[in-house]
């Protein structure tokens, strides 16, 4: 026998993140979200614009890769040591459902906004992606 679901509780809806205690109408809390939106990144290789589902990240971008020579220390700052910044950042990203290329994306980490995406072979972020980081964060410091 099926237990029902808890007055209130969201049951269109399968994943329990969608859920939310309160009664019918009840106003969901601070932090859900409503629109459901994913991620939408543009493939620069490819030109289609694919949501998460159809990507697989790749973790940080523009890396100093560290390797057969190197020091005990870079080597444990390349394997363990990321940045995990709240706004903007520099993400690898593979289009996993599509052509199957990786690139690279500028994103805020705190509202999903997206900057711009650029080609993986790119030493660091094109002038005009730059420029219109800053030009929306005052404040921000730079790729590096």
């Amino acid at each position: 026998m099926m237990k029902a679901s808890p007055p209130g509780w969201r049951t269109d809806v399968p994943s329990i993140w969608h859920k939310y205690p309160g009664g019918p109408g009840a106003e969901p809390p601070a932090g859900f979200r409503k629109d459901y939106d994913m991620l939408i990144l543009e493939c620069p290789c490819c030109g289609v614009k694919a949501d998460e589902t159809e990507l697989q990240a790749g973790g940080e971008a523009h890396l100093k890769r560290y390797g057969p020579g190197s020091t005990d220390e870079e080597f444990d700052g390349y394997m363990f040591s990321r940045k995990n910044p709240k706004g903007v950042h520099f993400e690898r990203w593979r289009h996993a459902y599509g052509c199957g290329k990786w690139f690279l994306a500028a994103r805020c980490t705190a509202t999903l906004e997206v900057f711009g995406t650029y080609p993986a072979q790119s030493k660091e972020p094109p002038a005009d992606l730059q420029a219109k980081i800053k030009a929306k964060r005052a404040g921000w410091e730079g790729y590096k």
